[in-house]
């Protein structure tokens, strides 16, 4: 509860914030009157409360058609709400969307979410810091992934098979019966009528009688 206690030699109040103090995810509830505005900047001035701004500046961005005018906008986002924080030089903090914290190691290539170390490419967690440090994305994807890798994959020759009726099989393989693998039935009921595709569902339309129209 945000309330005054006193008042200091230069007419401001000072509020009770030093009982409560500061919280991660702390949301101050109010019905949005100015001098409750004007006491939280001046009680919490890091408290973010610009999302009306961020939401117009985010807006503004997807109708930039110059590259300059992108590159402003989404500097003055960076200053409204900035959520990757770097803790050293290779070693960064990402808030993602649901608040959870994510830390990424870049000289490491690794995450904790472990995506990054899992597929070897920057998880979007890393894609975050890359493009907060303006670093070149390649440098950080594994070797499997560029287009020489993908050319040796295919440079050594497959060597064709002869007609099927010259093959010899062994007397052990003829000799294995393969049966169809056991499928246990699931509980409940089983469905008797088939499932419709998105389209049928989106585009429904009445069979109606021709002639009677019924």
């Amino acid at each position: 509860m945000l309330t005054a206690s006193a008042q200091d030699a230069a007419g401001e109040y000072v509020a009770d914030s030093h009982a409560f103090g500061e919280r991660e995810r702390m949301c101050i509830v109010s019905d949005r009157h100015a001098s409750i505005l004007r006491g939280t900047s001046i009680v919490y001035p890091e408290f973010k409360k610009n999302h009306d701004r961020l939401r117009e500046v985010f807006f503004a961005m997807a109708r930039a058609y110059k590259i300059e005018d992108f590159n402003r906008l989404m500097e003055d986002m960076d200053i409204i709400d900035k959520r990757v924080k770097p803790s050293t030089d290779y070693v960064y903090v990402v808030m993602d969307a649901e608040q959870r914290r994510n830390i990424v190691y870049m000289q490491k290539r690794e995450c904790s979410c472990k995506r990054f170390q899992v597929d070897e490419i920057p998880c979007p967690h890393a894609m975050a810091v890359l493009d907060y440090t303006h670093m070149e994305a390649p440098k950080y994807c594994s070797a499997y992934y560029t287009k020489e890798y993908f050319k040796k994959t295919y440079e050594v020759s497959v060597n064709p098979l002869p007609d099927e009726t010259t093959w010899d099989f062994p007397t052990k393989v003829l000799d294995n019966v393969v049966l169809p693998p056991i499928v246990k039935g699931k509980p409940g009921r089983p469905t008797k009528s088939r499932r419709k595709g998105l389209y049928e569902y989106l585009y429904t339309k009445t069979v109606t009688c021709g002639l009677c129209g019924k």
